[in-house]
């Protein structure tokens, strides 16, 4: 029986190995997720640079960063305590909408209150309203189960949003014409 068992890779030591197993194929996706974001994203900032060059840039591309630097670097402000206060504040609120929705299954998301005060709110609430209210209604009336089993379904239009950007993107560069545009 104890034959058995070793050959079958069950028993003590057939579960070090699963676990093992399971680790290196965990750091190995790790790892090839790192790479591949690293990959990504310096490809991203080479095309933007190269096309920006090539074809003229867009002056508002990522122009408030570089205008708030200026301004920190050539008209600098003295120590505000209001903005300090400000900024723990808005720490301490994140901190405590974390702990709520992780230990209390407080229904607001961290993420949301962060997200909340930038500009991109301004084009994206309606989707985000629309995809919470599926989810709501989904988990109410079907269940976590019905949730997980529509979970493939939504990743799926997320992804094929994407890959049909890419697309078109694409194609519009091909074409020399503007085609599709992932923001208004």
């Amino acid at each position: 029986m104890a034959k058995r068992l070793r050959d079958t890779g069950q028993g003590a030591r057939g579960t070090e190995k699963r676990q093992l197993a399971n680790l290196l194929n965990s750091r190995l996706a790790a790892s090839a997720s790192l790479w591949g974001w690293l990959l990504g994203y310096t490809l991203g900032v080479w095309a933007l640079l190269r096309a920006s060059f090539r074809f003229g840039g867009r002056t508002w591309y990522g122009m408030e960063v570089f205008r708030q630097l200026d301004t920190y670097l050539h008209a600098p402000t003295s120590f505000s305590l209001a903005s300090l206060v400000a900024i723990l504040l808005g720490g301490v609120q994140t901190a405590l909408l974390a702990t709520l929705h992780n230990r209390f299954n407080f229904p607001l998301h961290p993420a949301g209150f962060v997200v909340s005060g930038s500009w991109s709110m301004n084009l994206f609430w309606v989707s985000l309203f629309v995809a919470w209210l599926l989810k709501a209604s989904l988990i109410r009336w079907g269940g976590l189960a019905l949730h997980r089993q529509a979970m493939p379904f939504f990743m799926g239009l997320v992804i094929g949003d994407y890959l049909m950007g890419s697309f078109w993107s694409l194609w519009g560069c091909w074409q020399k014409r503007p085609a599709y545009n992932f923001l208004p």
